[in-house]
C-alpha cells in the first residue's frame, strides 16, 4: 500500500501561525516578510513594470503591482509602492505560493486584485491570507477589542504593525466582536471638478460592518458626505486623529431608527467614518 498525505485541508489561518512560528516571528508585532521568504526559497525584486516588463500590462491597460513567478520562484512588487503597500502586496502572493490549489505558473495581480474590489476567487483568498499575515494572526484580533474604536487606535495600531490608515481600519472593524461599521468615502471625479464654485462631492466607495453590526442594523450604506463636513476633513496635512465626532440617526429595515456615534477622519486620500450604536459606547 501507498499511500500519499494531503495539505489541501489547511486552513488559511494555520498556515499562517505556521509561518510566523517557523520564521521566529510568533511574538512581535509587525511582521518581516524577508524570513518567510527564505523559509519558503522565494527571492524578492523591485521592478518597474511598465519600463522593465511591459508585457505584464494587461490588456486593458492595468499595470500589474507584484508578479509571483513558480518555475523561478521570485516574488517581484513594482517599485512605486509604498513600504506598506510592498508588504502587503508580497504577502499577497506568498498567499498564492502556499495555498491549495492556486499553483500556476505565473500569477499576476494588478490593484484591483489587491483591492477591496478584486473580483476572482483566489485574489480575495490571496487578500484575505496577506491581511492575516500582515496583522499577525491573532495578535491583532485581540487589541482591536481591547481597545477604542476610534481613530486614535487605528494610528496608534497602523504604526504598530506598519500597514496602512485603511487597512487598519478596516481590519479594526472586520475583526471586532463590537457592534461596528467602516465607510469609506472618495472624492467624484466627475466634470464638475473644474468649476471652483462647487464643493467637492464624496461619495461612499464600501462600507464594511463587524458581524455583530451587519446583525443589528444593517450590512452597506450608500450615499453623499455632507458638504460641510468634508470641508472640513478634507485639509492638506489634517492627522487622522484630528476627527470629526457627531451622532446621525439611521432608518432600520423594521421602521425603527437608531442613534450613531459617527467619528469621520481623513488620511490625505480617503475620507472614512467609524460608525457604533450609541448605546455601545464605553
Amino acid at each position: 500500500m501507498k499511500l500519499e498525505p494531503s495539505f489541501r485541508d489547511i486552513s488559511a489561518s494555520e498556515l499562517v501561525s505556521y509561518l510566523l512560528r517557523a520564521s521566529g516571528q510568533a511574538e512581535g508585532d509587525a511582521v518581516n516578510p524577508a524570513p518567510i521568504l527564505g523559509i519558503l526559497g522565494l527571492a524578492h525584486l523591485s521592478v518597474d513594470f511598465r519600463r522593465d516588463v511591459p508585457d505584464a500590462i494587461t490588456p486593458s491597460g492595468e499595470r500589474p503591482r507584484a508578479l509571483l513567478s513558480f518555475p523561478e520562484r521570485v516574488i517581484a512588487t513594482d517599485a512605486e509602492l509604498s513600504e506598506t503597500q510592498a508588504r502587503f502586496s508580497t504577502f499577497h502572493d506568498v498567499g498564492h505560493y502556499v495555498l491549495p490549489e492556486h499553483v500556476e505558473a505565473i500569477v499576476l495581480c494588478t490593484d484591483r486584485d489587491l483591492s477591496p474590489f478584486a473580483r476572482g476567487a483566489r485574489e480575495q483568498q490571496a487578500n484575505a491570507f496577506a491581511a492575516e499575515l500582515m496583522f499577525h494572526g491573532v495578535h491583532f484580533a485581540l487589541e482591536a477589542n481591547s481597545r477604542d474604536i476610534s481613530a486614535r487606535t487605528v494610528k496608534e495600531l497602523a504604526g504598530k504593525y506598519r500597514a496602512s490608515y485603511q487597512a487598519t481600519a478596516r481590519r479594526l472593524v472586520e475583526k471586532n466582536i463590537r457592534p461596528c461599521m467602516l465607510i469609506t468615502f472618495a472624492r467624484v471625479a466627475d466634470d464638475q471638478r473644474i468649476d471652483i464654485s462647487l464643493a467637492p462631492r464624496w461619495v461612499v466607495k464600501y462600507s464594511v460592518p463587524s458581524r455583530t453590526f451587519a446583525v443589528r442594523f444593517f450590512s452597506r450604506v450608500e450615499g453623499t458626505l455632507d458638504e460641510e463636513d468634508a470641508a472640513k476633513l478634507a485639509v492638506p496635512g489634517r492627522d487622522i486623529v484630528d476627527s470629526v465626532t457627531k451622532e446621525e440617526r439611521f432608518a432600520l429595515a423594521d421602521g425603527t431608527e437608531a442613534t450613531f456615534r459617527a467619528e469621520y477622519f481623513f488620511n490625505q486620500y480617503s475620507i472614512f467614518c467609524l460608525l457604533q450604536p450609541v448605546e455601545a459606547r464605553g
